[in-house]
């Protein structure tokens, strides 16, 4: 499993021998509290390019599935796999990300922002057809990224940039060393991102370039950062952690091994390895007491 994305019941894995595949998910929950999965395979598709399959995205609305393999762009239907003729994949694509925040809320189109060579594409994304909007250049072909509003938060080779892709002016926020800090750009609320720092450190970071917040103190070798509030989850080699963005303190440690992607889809938070998908699901309050007691 390389890449994993999620709506609704469906869930799709992109894997490293090119494949999608196509999963509708049951839950099932039973009296004494456990909740089990059912899952039935819809489809696959193999896309002969031989490279693993490094991103996807579902537009739900429009019954498209967004995709990233060995730079190609390509979009799928939703359902059936297979892709749209009319949407002629992009080639020499580093990254793309959803606009998580955009300012106009259209029903029959997405807004996406593309990471092409050493320029970012600000696109709108309906059920045939690719517009693009406007050209923002940038010093080198974005690694990671995400978007709020009108800015898109970017990691290249050395540092984080946000950049105002209105009007292209493009602020510094700080270097980090690839080879020791892998990149990770995660929106975490409106107008606030979070990355992966120097000294293993995760920065807050606004989209005005300040921090509001302390840094969390994550540790080495992440892999994947997810959030759902007031929570920060970190998968790094040997780990799965818990934070809170409102004390920095880590509220829980679960022992995961060779994870490979974890992140939350609407609310469900799934996590995965190279042979299995898990998911992750608060218990309330109150079973966790009535637990406790239990054990005493």
């Amino acid at each position: 499993v390389e890449c994993l994305e999620s709506c609704g019941k469906n869930l799709y894995i992109g894997t490293q021998e090119c494949f999608v595949i196509h999963y509708v998910l049951e839950e099932k929950q039973y009296l004494e509290g456990t909740i089990i999965f059912d899952s039935t395979k819809q489809n696959q598709k193999y896309l002969d390019i031989k490279k693993p399959i490094t991103l996807l995205k579902a537009l739900s609305a429009l019954n498209r599935i967004l995709l990233l393999c060995d730079g190609n762009l390509i979009v799928l239907n939703m359902f059936d796999l297979e892709i749209i003729p009319s949407m002629t994949k992009l080639k020499g694509v580093s990254y793309f990300c959803l606009n998580e925040n955009p300012e106009t809320n259209n029903p029959f189109s997405v807004e996406i922002c593309i990471a092409k060579r050493k320029q970012l594409l600000i696109c709108h994304v309906t059920d045939d057809k690719i517009i693009n909007l406007r050209d923002v250049s940038v010093p080198e072909p974005p690694i990671a990224m995400a978007m709020d509003g009108q800015f898109a938060c970017i990691a290249l080779s050395s540092k984080y940039v946000v950049v105002n892709t209105e009007n292209g002016y493009a602020q510094d926020l700080f270097p980090y060393d690839s080879n020791t800090t892998p990149p990770l750009v995660k929106r975490i609320t409106k107008e606030e991102f979070l990355l992966g720092g120097p000294s293993a450190l995760g920065m807050f970071v606004t989209t005005a370039g300040i921090s509001e917040r302390p840094p969390l103190q994550w540790g080495e070798n992440v892999i994947s950062v997810a959030y759902s509030h007031p929570y920060v989850i970190v998968l790094s080699s040997d780990y799965l952690t818990v934070y809170s963005i409102l004390d920095q303190q880590l509220k829980q440690r679960l022992t995961f091994h060779g994870g490979s992607c974890l992140d939350n889809f609407d609310g469900k938070m799934y996590v995965a390895s190279s042979d299995i998908i898990c998911a992750l699901l608060p218990v309330p309050w109150e079973k966790q007491v009535n637990t406790s007691a239990f054990k005493k």
